[in-house]
């Protein structure tokens, strides 16, 4: 009798801690569900303030460049500013939010709704270095009106100056070069947008070679000049 009665308490108590024990699990899942929000939402939200970060570098950039034109500097900083803007909107979409699968969409959109690294920041450069070689080609035109300038004096001495206009014109032909390269690269990156870096993530990549490019020619020009003025020294 002692063993049936023991055996019937065993399941009393059973019965009276298993739905205890589901309870307590019916408890946790939630708690561990927040949990694991809480730590997607700090992770996307560092990610955010890193690109915070670079934004707020890029216009420290932007203040400092040399041969980078007003227009273009207001056309960049603006577009930084509604990035940041953007960005800090979604921050608090972040913050706000208690679904699992909402908020992985919101942050994805943090690198492919604003490509801060990809495009924003890549496009600032690439037109700062494109105004500055466009510096560099009015610089150069100056420095070939000079040149010119001896050569017209040199023949009027009766000097022979075949060797530097020769130099001359291979130099304003580079000048020239560099200026149709470097021209276009504001008009062709400063309209692109995420979506367009999202649908080719080369769109950038002209631009880029363009800009070598015109720094090649700029070069070339260089050293053309140089040339042109060595040969007037050597008659």
């Amino acid at each position: 009798m002692k063993t049936k009665f023991l055996a019937a308490a065993l399941v009393a108590v059973a019965l009276v801690i298993t739905p205890t024990a589901a309870l307590a699990q019916t408890r946790e899942r939630p708690a561990a569900s927040e949990e694991r929000i809480d730590r997607v939402k700090a992770r996307c939200l560092a990610q955010i303030d890193r690109r915070q970060r670079a934004l707020e570098a890029e216009a420290n950039r932007l203040d400092q460049a040399r041969g980078l034109s007003a227009e273009h500097k207001s056309a960049l900083k603006q577009i930084n500013t509604q990035v940041s803007d953007g960005l800090e909107a979604l921050a608090a979409e972040i913050q706000g939010e208690d679904n699992a699968e909402e908020l992985r969409a919101e942050c994805r959109r943090i690198v492919e709704g604003f490509r801060v690294f990809t495009l924003v920041r890549p496009r600032t450069r690439v037109v700062i270095a494109s105004d500055r070689e466009l510096a560099a080609v009015a610089r150069l035109g100056s420095v070939a009106k000079r040149i010119q300038a001896a050569i017209d004096k040199a023949k009027a001495d009766g000097r022979d100056t075949a060797e530097a206009e020769q130099h001359l014109a291979s130099m304003r032909s580079a000048t020239d070069a560099a200026a149709g390269k470097a021209g276009g690269v504001y008009d062709d990156v400063i309209g692109l947008t995420a979506a367009d870096y999202n649908a080719n993530h080369d769109v950038l990549k002209p631009s880029i070679a363009a800009v070598r490019d015109a720094r090649n020619s700029i070069r070339t020009a260089i050293s053309e000049a140089r040339a042109a003025r060595d040969a007037l020294k050597a008659e």
